[in-house]
């Protein structure tokens, strides 16, 4: 029986820059650095889900994902849910991250009511924020 997931892991190009986005602009908690030699990580604790940064140290190890490249658009995306959307967004702005989808709200077939903001990280991952509507 599958528990869980422990965590979901992405490769980024730098390090340093990713993990102050997360700190710094979207407010995560930032975990010890794990060297496992071909690889880095760094767990990043969003609530009491993990995100695991990745910086490939050896590009020749078999099977290693590998960050994007420059105007690569990845098919997957990263939601968090937040307490306060609007000032989310406002720092994700003020930072200058590229905004794919402004702030907008859907309603669902349930008739649950969402507001949406969907941004990409310093590697171009995409990013979602989430808040329900009460």
């Amino acid at each position: 029986m599958i528990e869980g997931i422990n965590h979901t892991c992405i490769a980024v190009n730098d390090l340093e820059r990713s993990v102050a986005f997360y700190r710094d602009v979207l407010g995560c908690k930032i975990g010890p650095e794990l060297d496992y030699g071909t690889v880095v990580c760094i767990p990043v604790q969003a609530g009491k889900d993990t995100l695991e940064l990745m910086k490939v140290n050896d590009p020749n190890a078999k099977n290693m994902q590998f960050p994007m490249k420059p105007g690569e658009e990845g098919n997957i995306h990263i939601c968090f849910q937040v307490d306060d959307i609007d000032t989310h967004a406002q720092k994700v702005k003020d930072s200058g991250a590229v905004i794919t989808t402004d702030l907008h709200e859907m309603t669902l077939s349930s008739g649950i009511t969402i507001r949406n903001f969907y941004f990409r990280d310093p590697d171009g991952y995409a990013l979602q924020f989430l808040k329900v509507k009460s």
